[in-house]
């Protein structure tokens, strides 16, 4: 399920992503060879809504997994359209 990005990142600041350093790892990094791996950011917010102008590509288009370390937190988004945090 494609989401908005705008969309995506309000359920995210709705189940409480903080700011500080995150890992986050999306579908897109499996196929698209311009995408390497994990990103390391300061403001998830900002990188997620930057993400087209980046890549080219929609960042809520598959599943996203939201690493940290310190808060010992994992957000994710489910390509079913499910959010989460544990």
């Amino acid at each position: 399920m494609h989401l908005p990005d705008d969309e995506g990142l309000n359920y995210f600041r709705e189940i409480g992503i903080s700011k500080g350093e995150k890992l986050i790892v999306n579908d897109l990094c499996y196929y698209d060879e311009r995408i390497k791996g994990v990103f390391t950011v300061d403001d998830a917010e900002e990188f997620m809504m930057n993400f087209r102008e980046m890549y080219g590509e929609q960042f809520f288009c598959g599943d996203i997994m939201i690493f940290d370390i310190k808060e010992k937190k994992i957000w994710f988004y489910h390509h079913s359209g499910r959010f989460g945090v544990t």
